[in-house]
């Protein structure tokens, strides 16, 4: 078990990617939880699923799940889960109580062929309008507003 950093600089291991280096984002918007392979995810508060897909290819995140989250006491977030299992993806409207499984790690033919983990972001509502949905890294310039886009998501991280 373990876990890799939220603004980690990637840039030696995304070197091989055209797209990060054309657009120098190598700061990574999420932990990585590095767990067993079908190792359960579980809701860290309430939620609905917003959307639940696949993303083919190398790289990518495969199974992939965007719970958001709703309270009269914090204003509306979403938190993205990368690289699940794709057969027991939830559907979009679900809604699960904070402690239920939702998910679970996926193996490497769908999974992006990485390690075993999950990616692990949170999204305000500004960041997912702006499209942060589908970035897990960004550039160094754009690092001051990250906190308003995509901020830390130690605090949802439980053991």
């Amino acid at each position: 078990w373990g876990v890799a950093s939220y603004l980690e600089n990637r840039e030696i291991v995304l070197s091989q990617c055209p797209q990060m280096v054309e657009e120098q984002r190598f700061y990574h918007l999420g932990l990585d939880i590095i767990v067993p392979l079908a190792t359960p995810l579980h809701a860290p508060l309430d939620a609905s699923v917003k959307e639940s897909g696949y993303e083919a290819g190398e790289g990518n995140y495969g199974g992939n799940v965007l719970l958001m989250h709703e309270s009269p006491y914090f204003d509306t977030f979403y938190s993205l889960y990368g690289h699940l299992n794709k057969e027991r993806l939830p559907a979009a409207g679900t809604h699960f109580k904070a402690g239920d499984p939702f998910a679970f790690i996926g193996d490497f033919h769908e999974n992006g062929n990485w390690f075993y983990h999950t990616h692990l972001q949170v999204i305000t509502q500004k960041g997912f309008d702006q499209g942060y949905l589908s970035k897990g890294y960004c550039a160094a310039k754009d690092l001051a507003i990250m906190d308003s886009l995509c901020p830390s998501p130690l605090s949802l991280f439980k053991v």
